[in-house]
Formats: structure tokens, C-alpha cells, sequence
């Protein structure tokens, strides 16, 4: 027997995620009976990747553009036009119900003609925003450092 209502949450290896944010966040996502919740930080720390580059509604927490990837007086104009949006950065964790996200996925794949790896955070998110989903966001408040890279590594005195 499948179970309908399960819930995925997925963490990359490569952020040093405060864990003792993750309760709140998985019963905020449960209780707004989110699809998919992306948890952002609006106080990113030093040398954090594309800051500010989620752009939040203040009113319900619904994201309205991902544009880690877009050029960035386009990124500009929208911040212009829409100023009570709350600037984020993505720290990588998302909450999602299981068959919401392998039936948008499904779509996904079968609309865009992919064949090879999709990015979860620069395709398939925004993707899902384009189409009219809605997406909340969960701001955990607080730096989640990338380590990713080996100069990241040694910020933290891990190499």
C-alpha cells in the first residue's frame, strides 16, 4: 500500500544547515498543506550565493520569482517595480508531499524535453513558480553557509 500524504525533505551535503530550525518549518509546510516549501534565509551571512535572488511575497509567503540565474539588471528591474517584495536566498532544503512532487516533475520533464540532470533550484522550482503553482517559503532567519567549494571549506577551517 502506497501512502498518499508522504512527505520528502531534502538537504544538500554541502550546507551546514541549523537543524534546530527544521521542526518549524516541516509543520509550517504541513499545516499550509504546501505542495513545496523552500526554505530561504533573509539574513544570509557573508559570501553566500546569490543573495536575495528569491523574491517573496510579504503577505503569504508564497515565492513569486526564483532568479538565481537571470542576468542581473533584469533582477534589478524587478526589484524595482515590485518593492514590498522580501528579497531571500535559497539554503537549499525543500519540503516536499511526495505526489505533488513526482506528478509536477512528470510534467515537467515531459514539457521541456529533458533528457539528463535538472536543477532542482534553477529549473524545475522555477518552473513549477512559471506555471502558477504556488510555492511558499519558510525563512529560517539565519545564515546556512555553502560549503561547496574549497575556498568555502576554508572559511570554516575544514580543508
Amino acid at each position: 500500500m502506497v501512502k498518499t500524504n508522504q512527505t520528502a525533505i531534502i538537504i544538500p551535503a554541502d550546507t551546514l544547515y541549523p537543524f534546530e530550525t527544521l521542526q518549524d518549518a516541516v509543520i509550517e509546510h504541513t499545516r499550509k498543506k504546501s505542495g513545496l516549501t523552500w526554505l530561504v534565509t533573509t539574513n544570509p551571512g557573508e559570501n553566500a550565493q546569490n543573495t536575495g535572488r528569491i523574491l517573496v511575497n510579504p503577505e503569504d509567503r508564497t515565492i513569486l520569482y526564483a532568479l538565481e540565474n537571470v542576468e542581473s539588471d533584469f533582477y534589478e528591474e524587478i526589484l524595482l517595480r515590485f518593492d514590498r517584495l522580501i528579497p531571500a536566498t535559497s539554503v537549499g532544503v525543500v519540503i516536499a508531499n511526495r505526489n505533488f512532487y513526482v506528478s509536477k516533475y512528470e510534467q515537467f520533464i515531459k514539457q521541456n524535453d529533458v533528457c539528463g540532470v535538472v536543477d532542482l533550484y534553477r529549473s524545475f522550482i522555477p518552473w513549477l513558480i512559471s506555471t502558477g503553482e504556488v510555492i511558499y517559503s519558510h525563512d529560517i532567519g539565519q545564515p546556512a553557509p555553502d560549503l561547496g567549494t574549497p575556498d568555502r571549506l576554508d572559511q570554516f577551517g575544514w580543508s
